[in-house]
């Protein structure tokens, strides 16, 4: 293992998260996007070296809508970059 490269935090509603990181973090996401193959919205905040990604189900049938069904809003995955053969790092 190199480093952990992000937390994936399974958020219900992206406006009032987004609101809620950038108030506590003081500074806006850097970076959001839908990933439709997915079902997901993200919203990327920098901590020091690591990526927070909050994420939101797009439709009922997300793997991030099912989670958040059974478990709640929460952290659903990390992120660990690790060094592959030749050296370079990988997710």
């Amino acid at each position: 293992m190199e480093k952990l490269e992000h937390i994936g935090i399974a958020v219900k509603d992206m406006s009032k998260s987004n609101a809620l990181f950038a108030s506590l973090l003081g500074s806006e996401p850097y970076k959001t996007e839908d990933v439709t193959t997915e079902g997901v919205r993200t919203s990327c905040f920098r901590v020091c070296e690591v990526k927070n990604e909050l994420l939101d189900a797009l439709n009922d049938a997300s793997p991030i809508a099912r989670f958040y069904v059974i478990n709640g809003e929460g952290i659903h995955h990390l992120g660990i970059a690790i060094a592959n053969s030749n050296g370079s790092m990988v997710l």
